[in-house]
């Protein structure tokens, strides 16, 4: 079984040293970079961190050498692909075209465990960092800064190196139902603070329901990072 590996690698090289060697055939290097540099050059500015990879061409491929520049256009083009496929074409006397297939990945900095941290501990500076990861395959959505995630609470276990899904940290609850509140309302010059009792747990930046011990009215406000909950009047 072996050899026969070794007898198809061999004449798979041979091949393609014909196709390099014979100057009456196109290079299949130079149609590969041809695909690689116009996919390269229609990426916008955001996407310059990507890695362009063109499929690997049959080496037994003969094709007439071109005596103008190849003419390359997208078969198909979305702006948010991760794969897509090419024509590369020549237009001169001996004319042909060829389908190649381009994979695209795009790198940027992502917010990975840094070291392990159980479900409920609150993620501290150190327990995170940025490293360089494909994002095409990150479904669950990732956080590009440290400051985003420093703060909030682990809901699952995740491997040290993992990216940080979106789903998988919350903002901690910050006030406990039954627990007493400061309720803050009015405008700019006016402000009036009332004590309640938190109706719901809640983080900050919730909806929370609260009772005016006050008025006994139960009203709803925004939970702030220093525990009051202001409501529009």
């Amino acid at each position: 079984m072996r050899s026969l590996i070794t007898l198809a690698a061999t004449i798979a090289c041979f091949f393609a040293q014909l196709a390099v060697a014979d100057p009456a055939f196109q290079s299949l290097g130079s149609i590969r970079d041809a695909a690689q540099g116009f996919v390269t050059q229609g990426l916008g500015e955001s996407d310059r961190a990507t890695r362009v990879q063109v499929a690997k061409l049959d080496p037994r491929l003969r094709l007439a050498r071109c005596g103008s520049e190849l003419e390359v256009a997208y078969q198909s083009h979305t702006t948010k692909m991760t794969s897509t496929t090419v024509r590369v074409a020549c237009p001169g006397p001996k004319p042909w075209s060829l389908y190649v297939p381009v994979s695209i990945k795009r790198y940027r900095d992502v917010v990975v465990l840094a070291r392990p941290v159980a479900p409920g501990g609150i993620l501290t500076a150190a327990d995170v960092r940025l490293d360089e990861r494909a994002v095409d395959g990150l479904v669950s959505g990732y956080f590009a800064h440290l400051e985003e995630v420093v703060g909030k609470q682990m809901r699952r276990s995740l491997g040290v190196g993992q990216p940080l899904p979106r789903l998988a940290v919350l903002a901690p609850k910050l006030v406990s139902r039954g627990e007493r509140v400061m309720l803050l309302a009015g405008t700019t010059g006016l402000e009036v603070r009332v004590e309640g009792t938190a109706l719901m747990d809640g983080a900050v930046g919730d909806r929370v329901r609260v009772r005016n011990e006050r008025s006994r009215r139960v009203v709803e406000g925004i939970l702030a990072a220093d525990g009051t909950v202001r409501v529009r009047m």
